[in-house]
């Protein structure tokens, strides 16, 4: 699991991102509304 979040951040970097955190927020959210799921209380 390490390995494979390591490089999902090592690619975010690379792409540009400059919040890890914000970003990996909203591309988590985007994919659970496409599964129907909401984050928001």
């Amino acid at each position: 699991m390490a390995t494979i979040r390591n490089l999902a951040i090592g690619t975010l970097k690379i792409l540009g991102s400059d919040n890890i955190a914000k970003t990996t927020r909203a591309e988590l959210d985007q994919a659970l509304a496409g599964l129907g799921w909401h984050t928001e209380c």
